[in-house]
């Protein structure tokens, strides 16, 4: 890796870039507050725009094979199919913007953080909120989120580098819940 500009695509960004996600080797998903992008790798290392896809498509993460989890300036997060653009589920309860999300391991909780400094907890298949708690200092942006690998804990990272270890053991679906050793 050479960290050096090898293309600069040539898409009709609205606003800024804020979004971008593997879909295969060959196709990425490209985003921002208005459209998302269907960027294909050509026969050679090119890159170019496929397919456009309306609403905003930021802080994307995959939920399958088939669908991303996008966040909103509203707070909202959305179901989307990648294939096709429509909105599935919606996960509210966020006062302010969203800025990123998780998926647990196991598909069964999603995690979400923003301009609010909470940690929200969703049921990925109801929806429901299961968790909405304050933990970063005043005046400070939660940046990202990420699950460990057994997803008992959510990690959360703000703007000034307060990282914050959750656990999500007691914040689980009761069909997935997992019993402390």
């Amino acid at each position: 890796a050479t960290g050096i500009e090898q293309v600069r695509m040539t898409v009709p960004w609205k606003n800024q870039p804020s979004g971008l996600l593997w879909l295969d080797n060959a196709h990425l998903l490209a985003g921002d507050f208005n459209d998302g992008f269907i960027v294909q790798r050509d026969g050679s290392a090119s890159w170019s725009v496929g397919r456009t896809m309306p609403g905003y498509w930021t802080g994307m993460r995959s939920i399958g094979t088939d669908r991303v989890v996008v966040c909103a300036l509203g707070g909202q997060l959305v179901e989307r199919d990648v294939r096709t653009g429509d909105r599935g589920r919606t996960y509210d309860g966020m006062s302010d913007m969203a800025r990123a999300a998780a998926i647990s391991p196991d598909g069964a909780l999603l995690a979400a953080v923003g301009t609010d400094r909470r940690l929200h907890i969703f049921d990925t298949q109801t929806g429901d909120q299961l968790l909405g708690i304050m933990g970063h200092a005043p005046g400070r942006m939660v940046t990202d989120v990420i699950f460990c690998a057994d997803g008992s804990r959510v990690l959360t990272i703000d703007n000034a580098g307060g990282l914050l270890d959750w656990d999500t053991r007691e914040h689980r679906p009761a069909t997935t819940a997992r019993r402390p050793a």
